[in-house]
């Protein structure tokens, strides 16, 4: 069995692709889609989570979530981190599919952005608020 190490680097990498894409994004719909940069902004974040959750799958870093110190992640077989990190990779993934699709009703409806914010923005809290009773 390999030594479980503890590891932040993955993380930071992810948070500066995160403000590099979310910067870029915010600039690219300023200048060509200027009415829809609020639904952009939303768009990276609900793929950007399902992406952190892919990242946490692939390396068993578990302790990234909140409630789960090193300690309990080291504890844990790498099945039991890889289950765990698949359940959050899955609610999220699908919880990010079902917005991006509302996103491109909303688009070809042309219903308003602040809808496509709110709608992600509760998309996100409430996959949060559900993976909350999972455990390692």
């Amino acid at each position: 069995m390999t030594e479980y190490k503890k590891n932040y680097k993955p993380l930071v990498a992810f948070f500066i692709a995160l403000i590099t894409a979310l910067v870029l994004g915010g600039l690219t719909a300023s200048k060509f889609f200027p009415d829809s940069s609020m639904r952009i902004t939303v768009i990276i974040l609900n793929v950007a989570i399902p992406t952190l959750t892919f990242i946490i799958y692939k390396t068993g870093y578990v302790y990234w979530y909140n409630g789960v110190s090193f300690e309990d992640a080291q504890k844990a077989t790498e099945e039991q981190r890889k289950a765990y990190a698949k359940a959050h990779l899955k609610r999220f993934s699908i919880a990010s599919a079902i917005f991006l699709v509302f996103t491109v009703i909303s688009i070809i409806a042309g219903l308003s952005q602040w809808l496509d914010f709110t709608v992600g923005t509760l998309t996100l809290i409430v996959t949060a608020v559900s993976s909350v009773n999972l455990k390692l």
